[in-house]
């Protein structure tokens, strides 16, 4: 979905008072926007808008920045239990 999609779903979503568990934050790798939410079972979601695309011909480049940046490059990261509510 583009990012006009992606807006208005969030929209829709604080109408029908569906809040988001983290997010909207912008992911690095693919240059998207992304939140997550919990579905009626518990599990969590994670809704994006359009990623970016590259062609085969597009020359890979190292991660270099800080390993936060790659999650959200607007900064606030998620809750330290999504490091370990699995275990």
């Amino acid at each position: 979905m583009d990012e006009v999609a992606f807006w208005a779903m969030l929209d829709h979503l604080s109408v029908v008072k569906r809040p988001a568990e983290y997010g909207p934050v912008r992911h690095h790798e693919g240059n998207m926007l992304s939140f997550y939410i919990r579905d009626p079972f518990g599990n969590r979601l994670e809704l994006t808008s359009s990623m970016e695309l590259v062609g085969f011909d597009h020359p890979p480049t190292p991660a270099s920045h800080e390993p936060w940046f790659h999650m959200n490059m607007w900064g606030p990261q998620p809750p330290e239990s999504w490091e370990t509510e699995w275990m």
